[in-house]
């Protein structure tokens, strides 16, 4: 390979109305990272074009297409083959359907395999391990045997450059409602929206993001200066304009804090729970379990609840300060630099 080509770094990621767009916008922000300091970064995926174009990538990024049929193997397989084709030494893996087979595959192929997860959990065949959870640390890997090759805690919290744009953008009185990804049930959107009314109307705006719903029924709901907005390219400006944010547990809550975003987050799945309780730890966040309907029950009880201190300035300034001490922005430049440092 010619000395002047830029160095290769393979992404593995997928996004979608079920699967949510956390583990791809992850992977977007470190790619992006990746492009600054020099190298050539390539996406792996089955997201749909339709659904990439809603996310922000590097410029001239080659995006490989792979088929929804696809198994994990024969996925493996695949991405080993595309990584060798376009010279890369290292695949980047984000996702909670990659198990220890699919590392395997890509280390048999003589690949790099970096992870990033969000659980406590090893493998063997991972050379490198990213864990931004803010409450992990590395004794925490220990405990699995595992000495070297992890990168665990808040320094590791990966921004894409289009929030980082944001960080100065003058904020309007506005809550932002954004679930992630799924499509949720009109029950859940019923219960979360008769919680927001008695707090309405101290906001000029209330904008709510999200793919699609199972229902209109709680779009009756809605005060009359609300907005229903689908997720695209303007979600850093809106997330940047919010006086408060109301969010599921995933990839927002750390784009919340380095932008300074007082927020709530609604636990709607049992492998962001751990995530949530961190940053509320941190004093960024108030987590309101809603797993099950009989906790969509409580959400018109339990929403005003803690929504209402939040109306404070000093109570908001206080989690805003602390959210930009926790996330300063740099995360994906760290962990880019520590892939150089270890395989290039």
């Amino acid at each position: 390979m010619n000395s002047k080509t830029p160095k290769t770094l393979l992404f593995r990621a997928d996004g979608g109305v079920k699967l949510g767009f956390g583990h791809l916008r992850r992977c977007l922000a470190l790619a992006s990272a990746a492009k600054d300091q020099g190298y050539q970064p390539i996406l792996v995926t089955r997201t749909t074009p339709a659904n990439l174009k809603k996310m922000s990538s590097p410029p001239n990024m080659p995006i490989c297409h792979l088929a929804h049929a696809l198994n994990l193997a024969d996925d493996a397989t695949r991405t080993a083959r595309i990584a060798q084709q376009h010279h890369s030494r290292t695949v980047i893996v984000d996702g909670y359907t990659f198990k220890s087979a699919f590392f395997r595959r890509l280390r048999q192929a003589q690949l790099n395999v970096v992870a990033i997860k969000d659980e406590v959990t090893s493998s063997p065949d991972i050379n490198l391990i990213i864990n931004s959870n803010p409450a992990v640390k590395k004794s925490h890997y220990r405990k699995l045997g595992r000495e070297k090759g992890v990168l665990a805690g808040a320094k590791y919290i990966m921004i894409g450059n289009d929030i980082l744009r944001q960080r100065h953008h003058q904020e309007t009185s506005q809550l932002l409602i954004s679930l992630g990804g799924a499509r949720w049930p009109n029950e859940l959107l019923c219960q979360i929206a008769r919680g927001l009314q008695p707090i309405s109307h101290h906001f000029k705006k209330i904008t709510w993001v999200l793919h699609d719903s199972l229902g209109p029924s709680w779009q009756t709901l809605l005060p009359k200066n609300t907005s229903i907005q689908a997720p695209g390219g303007n979600f850093p400006r809106q997330l940047a304009g919010a006086t408060l944010v109301l969010t599921g547990g995933g990839v927002t809550l750390g784009e919340c804090a380095f932008l300074g975003k007082p927020s709530v987050t609604l636990i709607l799945a049992k492998n962001q729970a751990a995530h949530a309780l961190s940053y509320a730890k941190n004093g960024t966040t108030f987590p309101i379990p809603a797993l099950l309907k009989t906790d969509w029950r409580q959400l018109s009880k339990r929403l005003p609840e803690v929504f209402t201190p939040l109306l404070n300035h000093a109570k908001r300034n206080r989690m805003s300060q602390a959210g930009r001490h926790l996330v300063d922005g740099r995360g994906a430049n760290r962990v880019i630099q520590a892939i150089s440092k270890s395989f290039y």
